[in-house]
């Protein structure tokens, strides 16, 4: 077999379809929610149609905001722990641990 020669796809060795005919994308017969939802529709050089969506994360962190699911406390990065090297006694880790109540 000789080399491959590049198809009509921009490459790939695959030859189009013969007598295949792209559908219009019907925009008009999306619900509101769903037209909302695409980002863009493009067509590529082989007639396949990409459809992109919008991104959701900011939607869903916005909502989690909104519905307080998160905390807003600043983080404390200056925490110092200190390590000894003899275990607490019994009246200090009470101290320490123990709350009243």
């Amino acid at each position: 077999m000789g080399a491959e020669r590049p198809g009509p796809r921009g490459g790939r060795g695959r030859p189009a379809r013969q007598g295949y005919r792209q559908r219009c994308f019907a925009g008009d017969k999306l619900d509101e929610n769903t037209a909302a939802a695409i980002s863009a529709v493009s067509q590529g050089p082989a007639g396949a149609v990409r459809i992109k969506m919008h991104n959701k994360l900011p939607a869903l962190v916005a909502l989690g905001k909104y519905l307080g699911m998160f905390d807003q406390r600043p983080q404390n990065s200056h925490v110092i722990y200190a390590i000894s090297d003899e275990p607490m006694s019994a009246e200090e880790w009470k101290k320490q641990y123990v709350k009243e109540g």
